[in-house]
């Protein structure tokens, strides 16, 4: 009798912590990614950048490396900060009827000493039916918001770099 209760006692143990509301991240991985971001921003935006610190909501907060930049955009120089987006959970995705595409996001935080706001990057993944010929598989961020505001990707994910003014995203 004690052997039963001790057995009924660990499934139902083994059933609750079976039943957490959190997903364990778990990164999707394809075979082509478009995963850089170029985020530019006015003098002083970010405060000391040195204290600012981007971690990824899905992944129980960890680090991304950015590295911080100048670029000519349109023919004057401009400050930015490059990184890699954090791949969507795969658990989360929304798949197509037909399983060959889908679609997810990655929320990131940027925190410093003037700013902490989150950003929601959009991914959209394809799939090839004959991946022997095609290829597999490929993922890019396509839009990025913040709120009500939304800038999606004019290029091809490919070709170009994914470059955001945080001004325009941000008010």
């Amino acid at each position: 009798m004690k052997c039963l209760r001790t057995i009924n006692l660990l499934i139902f143990c083994l059933a609750f912590i079976g039943c957490s509301k959190q997903t364990e991240y778990q990164m999707m991985v394809t075979s082509a990614q478009s995963c850089e971001v170029t985020v530019t921003y006015p003098d002083g935006y970010w405060g000391d950048l040195e204290t600012l610190e981007i971690t990824h909501n899905e992944n129980s907060g960890a680090n991304v490396v950015f590295h911080p930049k100048t670029i000519d955009l349109n023919g004057a120089s401009s400050k930015c900060i490059v990184f890699n987006v954090a791949r969507p959970n795969e658990k989360e995705l929304e798949w197509s009827e037909d399983k060959l595409s889908a679609t997810g996001h990655s929320t990131l935080r940027f925190k410093s000493d003037t700013q902490d706001i989150a950003l929601r990057f959009e991914f959209s993944l394809h799939f090839s039916e004959n991946k022997d010929i095609l290829g597999g598989s490929s993922m890019y961020v396509s839009a990025v918001s913040f709120g009500e505001n939304r800038i999606e990707r004019e290029t091809h994910p490919f070709n170009e770099k994914f470059v955001i003014d945080i001004t325009e995203l941000v008010e």
